[in-house]
Formats: C-alpha cells, sequence, structure tokens
C-alpha cells in the first residue's frame, strides 16, 4: 500500500537541534559619557539589534554611527556618518530592531550637537549587538 503524497511522512534536511557554534550571544555595550571622541564599539562585522540611549544635556543632540573597523578610520566633522539619532534635549531614545542593522568593517559611535559637526555632548548609551 502507497502512502498518498499528501499524507507522506516528512524528512528533515537539518538537525533539530542547533550546536553550539550555531547560536550567536548578543553582547552589551554601554558607555555613559560618549561625546565628540568617536568610541569603538567593535571591529569586524557588527549587527545592530537595538540601542537605549539618555541625552545628558538640556539641547538636542545627536549619536551617530560610523562603518568602521577603528577609530583612527574616523574624523569627527568630517567622515559623514552612516546613520544618525537625533535625541530631544534631556530625552531618550530606544529601539529594538526587527532586523539588524549591518557595519560589516565595524561600528565606530559619537554623540555631536549636529549630524556634520565636530562639537561633542554628552549621551549615555547602551547597545545590543553582535
Amino acid at each position: 500500500m502507497t502512502v498518498p503524497a499528501k499524507h507522506a511522512p516528512h524528512t528533515r534536511t537539518a538537525p533539530l537541534v542547533r550546536s553550539a557554534a550555531d547560536i550567536k550571544t548578543s553582547k552589551t555595550f554601554f558607555d555613559d559619557d560618549v561625546v565628540a571622541t568617536d568610541v569603538l564599539v567593535q571591529t569586524g562585522p557588527t549587527e545592530l539589534h537595538g540601542w537605549d540611549i539618555h541625552n545628558a544635556v538640556a539641547a538636542v543632540t545627536f549619536v551617530v554611527f560610523f562603518n568602521a573597523a577603528a577609530v583612527a578610520d574616523v574624523t569627527i566633522g568630517t567622515t559623514v556618518p552612516d546613520y544618525a539619532i537625533s535625541m530631544v534635549a534631556s530625552g531618550n531614545a530606544e529601539a529594538k530592531l526587527a532586523s539588524p542593522m549591518l557595519f560589516p568593517l565595524g561600528l565606530v559611535i559619537a554623540s555631536l550637537t549636529t549630524t556634520d559637526g565636530s562639537t561633542g555632548a554628552a549621551s549615555d548609551v547602551s547597545l545590543s549587538y553582535l
């Protein structure tokens, strides 16, 4: 007796349990005084999954993100950021991304008074990344 195709047993091509090597654990970066000095989060491919940022000053600030392998690769005020988060005065910004932001070279951040300036603004930054 043959089983009709719609009732044929299912065969799996991948194991049910992933090996420990296949599981990535997210890391947390925290700096309570990110300013115009660029800060290296990680060298090498980086997946940014979210952030929790507090603007520590009573003025609008911007936390800027650069796809760079080292702080030497970024000149604040000259290098164009790959992404920027606008922060209201003394405010917070929080996000958990459904799809991570990719930084193939690495991730360098800074906190500024404008997206293209070089004047620092204090921000407390917490990032979740791989």
